[in-house]
C-alpha cells in the first residue's frame, strides 16, 4: 500500500511538472506536438502535410487514441506518461519479492526504481511512446517468472508496440525464455512463453515495417535519418560505451552478475553503437533510457540474489546490498532528477556531475516551469485561428499541432503562403532553427520578411507576440501592449570646459513592430535647455533606427515617440547629455499601437 501511495505521489508531481512546462511554453513540437497530432487524427480528418511519420511507427498510438479522444489535448498524454512510467515500480517490487522472499527488501527495490535518475529523461523531455515500454515489459517478465503464460504474452505484446525497436527487445526476451532455466520443473511452460513472445515480436516488427515502409528502419540502421548538420548528432564510440557504465553505476554494477539479463539490452546497444546520435547515449534529458531501464533493474535483482549467495558468509546479504543501492540512489536523485534539482538548487559541480551521469548540466526545473503573464498571449491569439488552417509555428508550440496544417520555419518552403503565422519572441525557438543550421529560416527572419512586403495583416498582438493572417486588412482584434522599464547597464562620463557629458546604455531583448512612447525623468533639474539624444543600435542584422531627440519639460519629464517597423532583437538605447544634468537611471517603453 505504501508503495502504491509513493507511485501516485511521484506520478502526480511529474504530471504537474510536465503540465507547467507545457503552459510555460517550454514543451516541444518534437515529440509532444507530433504525438498529439497523431493521436488526434485517428478519429479526425488527416492533414495534407505533417510530420507524424516521426511517431507513427509506434503502433500503440491506435489504442491510446481512444484515451486521447476523451480529452484531446497534449496534457492528456503528459499525465498518462507520468503514471505509466511511475507504475513500473510495482512490477519491479513484485519481481524482487519473488526472488528475495522478503517484502521489505522488495519494497526498497521498488522505491529505488522511483529514484533512478535515468528514468526521468523520458519524463522531462515531453511525451514519447517508447517511454511507456518499461512498465508492460516488467509485468511481462514478472508473469513469465510466475509461469503465467497468457498474462506474460499480453504485456509483452503491449511492450512491443511502444517503439520500432521494442519488438526486437521483446524478441530477445523470448530467446532468453527459451534457453534459460531448463532445470525447472515447469521449463516446458517457460519455453512455450518464450516461443510465443518471440513469434509475436517478429509479427509486430514485420507489421510495423510494412506499415511505415522498411526504408524507415534502414535509415536508423545507417544513421541517415538525422541530418549531418543536426547540432547534437555526433559523439564518440568511447562515450557510447561509457553510457552503459553510467546506467549501471546507480546499481553499483551489481547487474553484471546477471549477464543473461543484460543480454536484453543488446538491441539498443547495437543501435547506439551504429549511430552517432547524441541523445541515444544521454543518461538524462532524453527518452531513450526507457528502452534499457527495465532490463537494468531486472539484472540488478538477479545479480543481488547471486551476490548474496556467493558472498553471504562474509556478511553480504540481499537486504544490505539493496539498502546500500537504495541510499546511493537517494543521493543521486537529490542531485540529478528534476525534483531533486528544485530541492538542491541544481548541481553546479560539473566534474562530479559528469563523473556520475556523463552530463555537464542538471535539470533547469524552476526556470522551465515558471509561468509568466505573457505566456497567455499565445493561447489567446491561437483561439483566433480556425481549425485546420495552415500555420507557421515555433518548436515550443505543441499547442498548435493537433487540428492545424502546421510547419516550422525550417520547412517554410514546403508550406507556400500559409494562412497564419504566430510568434513567441521570448523563446530561443524564435531566433533559432531546429533541424538545420540555415539561419535564413528562423521565425525571426521569416516574420520580418512577411512584414516588409505587407502581404499579411496583424490579427492580434499581445506582449509582443503576433498573429498574422494572409491578406488580412481588418482591425486588430486583440492588443496587449509591451510595457517595460529598463535600468541602465553602462555609464560613461566626460568633463570639458566646466560641462559634463554623460552617456548611458539601456538594453532590451527585443521589440515587436509598433509605435512606442519612451519616457524617463530628470529629477530636480530644469531641463528646458537640455537636450538628450537617443540612438538605437540593433544587433540582429537589420539597419539601426535614426537618432531620435527626446523632448524635455520643466518638470523633468523626457519623452519621445519611435516606430519599430519589424522585430528588432537585442537593442541598445544610448542616451547622451551634453549639458550639466544627470542622465536618468531608468527608461520606460510603452507600446501605443501594434505593428502595421
Amino acid at each position: 500500500m505504501v508503495l502504491i501511495i509513493a507511485i501516485i505521489v511521484n506520478a502526480t508531481v511529474y504530471s504537474y511538472l510536465a503540465i507547467m512546462k507545457y503552459v510555460a511554453m517550454n514543451a516541444s513540437v518534437y515529440d509532444l506536438g507530433v504525438s498529439s497530432q497523431l493521436l488526434y487524427y485517428v478519429f479526425h480528418s488527416s492533414l495534407s502535410y505533417n510530420l507524424t511519420h516521426i511517431t507513427f511507427n509506434k503502433l500503440i498510438y491506435i489504442p491510446l487514441a481512444v484515451i486521447y479522444l476523451v480529452y484531446p489535448h497534449p496534457q492528456t498524454v503528459l499525465v498518462l506518461q507520468a503514471f505509466v512510467i511511475s507504475a513500473g515500480s510495482y512490477p519491479v517490487y513484485l519481481i524482487a519479492r519473488l526472488k528475495f522472499k522478503n517484502d521489505r527488501t522488495a519494497f526498497m527495490v521498488g522505491l529505488t526504481y522511483l529514484l533512478f535518475y535515468p528514468l526521468y529523461g523520458p519524463l522531462w523531455f515531453d511525451f514519447h511512446f517508447m517511454a511507456l515500454f518499461p512498465t508492460p515489459f516488467l509485468f511481462s517478465f514478472y508473469f513469465y517468472l510466475k509461469g503465467e503464460k497468457g498474462k506474460s504474452l499480453v504485456f509483452g505484446i503491449i511492450a512491443s508496440i511502444t517503439d520500432l525497436l521494442a519488438p526486437v527487445i521483446v524478441g530477445f526476451f523470448g530467446i532468453y525464455a527459451i534457453v534459460a532455466n531448463r532445470s525447472r520443473n515447469n521449463h516446458v511452460d517457460l519455453k512455450a512463453t518464450g516461443f510465443l513472445l518471440l513469434l509475436s515480436s517478429v509479427v509486430i516488427f514485420v507489421a510495423a515495417n510494412l506499415y511505415i515502409g522498411p526504408s524507415y528502419a534502414l535509415s536508423f540502421a545507417n544513421n541517415s535519418v538525422f541530418s549531418s548538420t543536426f547540432a547534437f548528432t555526433h559523439t564518440t564510440k568511447l562515450y557510447e560505451a561509457e553510457f552503459f557504465l553510467w546506467l549501471m553505476l546507480p546499481m553499483l554494477f551489481i547487474c553484471i552478475f546477471a549477464p543473461e539479463i543484460l543480454f536484453l539490452i543488446l538491441p539498443f546497444a547495437a543501435l547506439a553503437f551504429t549511430n552517432s546520435y547524441f541523445p541515444y547515449v544521454e543518461t538524462m534529458f532524453y527518452q531513450y533510457t526507457s528502452l534499457v531501464v527495465a532490463q537494468i533493474f531486472i539484472a540488478f535483482i538477479f545479480g543481488a540474489e547471486r551476490l548474496a549467495k556467493k558472498y553471504g558468509r562474509h556478511g553480504i546479504t540481499v537486504k544490505r546490498v539493496v539498502a546500500v543501492v537504495f541510499a546511493f540512489n537517494i543521493f543521486l536523485a537529490a542531485l540529478f532528477t528534476p525534483v531533486g534539482a528544485v530541492a538542491t538548487g541544481g548541481m553546479s559541480d560539473h566534474s562530479l556531475n559528469y563523473d556520475l551521469t556523463g552530463n555537464q548540466n542538471s535539470y533547469p526545473t524552476m526556470v522551465t516551469i515558471t509561468y509568466h503573464q505573457y505566456e497567455s498571449g499565445v493561447m489567446k491569439l491561437s483561439s483566433l485561428v480556425p481549425e485546420y488552417s495552415s500555420i507557421i509555428i515555433q518548436d515550443n508550440m505543441p499547442q498548435l499541432t493537433a487540428g492545424y496544417h502546421w510547419a516550422l520555419p525550417d520547412f517554410y518552403p514546403k508550406v507556400k503562403n500559409p494562412e497564419f503565422v504566430i510568434t513567441y519572441p521570448y523563446s530561443p525557438a524564435f531566433y533559432s532553427t531546429y533541424f538545420t543550421l540555415d539561419m535564413n529560416y528562423t521565425m525571426l527572419n521569416e516574420t520580418n520578411k512577411i512584414f516588409m512586403p505587407n502581404h499579411y495583416g496583424i490579427v492580434g498582438e499581445d506582449y509582443g507576440e503576433i498573429l498574422l493572417e494572409r491578406g488580412y486588412t481588418g482591425p486588430v482584434k486583440q492588443f496587449i501592449p509591451i510595457n517595460e522599464t529598463m535600468h541602465y547597464s553602462a555609464l560613461t562620463q566626460n568633463s570639458n570646459a566646466g560641462k559634463r557629458s554623460e552617456s548611458i546604455v539601456y538594453r532590451t531583448s527585443f521589440l515587436a513592430p509598433g509605435d512606442y512612447e519612451i519616457k524617463s525623468s530628470y529629477p530636480g533639474i530644469n531641463t528646458t535647455d537640455t537636450q538628450l539624444r537617443i540612438t538605437f543600435n540593433n544587433f540582429n542584422g537589420t539597419s539601426p533606427l535614426p537618432v531620435q531627440t527626446m523632448n524635455s519639460s520643466p518638470n523633468g519629464t523626457l519623452t519621445a515617440m519611435i516606430q519599430i517597423p519589424y522585430y528588432m532583437m537585442n537593442l541598445e538605447f544610448t542616451l547622451s547629455n551634453n549639458g550639466n544634468g544627470i542622465v536618468p537611471s531608468w527608461l520606460q517603453l510603452v507600446q501605443k499601437t501594434p505593428g502595421k
